[in-house]
């Protein structure tokens, strides 16, 4: 039995074109499809599930939601920017919850909180059965009102807060001091960080803490601001002319430096040689995301794991949890993020 044009138009089957094809009233086609009790023989189910499967039908999953049941269909919102493989972990969020039978729409918010008010008003609109969202800003009355029209969230943030939602926290304070903690038992009595200070006041804490407890500071003078306009037009660049412009007089006064990215930090270790720095003998280096490429360099970038895959099979069990028993407590998970040592760390 060929596949037909439905008769609105597009290539959607209809239970009217099912009933027409197998002789059974749609009401019965409807029950069988949709697997509720019905009174019919077993070979008037199996004729029904052939003719469907054979014509192509497909359920509409929208109408089902605005009837007020499950659209099976999981809104995922992230920022698929940056140095740090957002596709990759969106797609392995994706790849899991179709496993569990839902249809998965995954949208970019551009790193924009006014985007993602758009997308969520979308997914509320078609009814999606769950949310999983990036979230890097702290979380606020009027945003957790937001969420909570859904009937699961699952919110991975480094930046928690009391929400009536499942959190998933990616903290990355203990991987940072633990760089700090690394670069004083080296001897390292000079750091520096290199960052988009703006937006790494986190970071930037972390680090100077965990090397107070050292009793070794962080002069501002060291804190080195990247140009945010430079850097989305050209990270390597941006961090060349942020350096000469913040060492114009050739000095390099630190021995040890943390950077915002792995990308950065390679960066920086083509300006530090091609001054003469040695590294990690003068300068050690870490960066940050553990991108693949750093374990391939001449010298071994050191750098901070996001433990992505970890972070993907958390949301997983997070959201199965909420859709199969939605009455339960918030859930709040931590997985800290990871110090890997290598060679330019020292």
């Amino acid at each position: 039995m060929a596949a037909i044009m439905g008769t609105n138009g597009d290539n959607r089957v209809t239970l009217k074109e099912i009933s027409e094809s197998v002789g059974v009233g749609v009401s019965t086609i409807s029950q069988i499809l949709n697997k509720r009790p019905v009174r019919c023989a077993e070979k008037t189910r199996v004729k029904v599930l052939a003719a469907a499967r054979e014509l192509g039908y497909r359920p509409n999953t929208l109408a089902r939601g605005l009837r007020g049941a499950r659209t099976h269909t999981i809104g995922v919102i992230w920022a698929l920017i940056g140095s740090h493989s957002p596709v990759q972990v969106t797609q392995g969020i994706a790849d899991r919850i179709n496993k569990l039978g839902y249809v998965t729409y995954v949208a970019n918010n551009l790193g924009n909180p006014e985007v993602t008010k758009e997308l969520l008003a979308d997914f509320a609109w078609r009814r999606v059965d769950g949310v999983v969202i990036e979230i890097n800003s702290d979380i606020d009355a009027d945003f957790a009102a937001t969420l909570s029209q859904f009937p699961a969230v699952v919110a991975v943030t480094s930046k928690p807060g009391e929400a009536a939602f499942d959190q998933l926290v990616l903290d990355r304070s203990l991987a940072i001091r633990a760089v700090a903690d690394h670069f004083a038992k080296t001897g390292r009595r000079r750091p520096a960080m290199i960052m988009l200070v703006d937006s790494s006041r986190d970071k930037i804490d972390a680090f100077a803490s965990g090397l107070q407890h050292h009793g070794i500071s962080l002069p501002p003078e060291l804190i080195i601001d990247l140009d945010w306009d430079l850097w989305q037009k050209s990270p390597v660049q941006c961090c060349h002319h942020t350096l000469d412009r913040h060492f114009s007089d050739g000095r390099v006064p630190f021995d040890a430096l943390m950077c915002i990215t792995d990308e950065i930090a390679v960066a920086a270790m083509a300006w530090l040689r091609a001054k003469g720095v040695k590294i990690p003998g003068d300068v050690a280096v870490v960066g940050f995301n553990d991108n693949e490429f750093s374990r391939c360099l001449e010298t071994p970038l050191a750098s901070i794991a996001r433990r992505s895959e970890e972070a993907v099979q958390q949301i997983e069990e997070m959201l199965c949890a909420r859709l199969e028993n939605p009455s339960i407590a918030p859930q709040r998970r931590f997985l800290p993020m990871e110090f890997v040592w290598r060679e330019s760390a020292g």
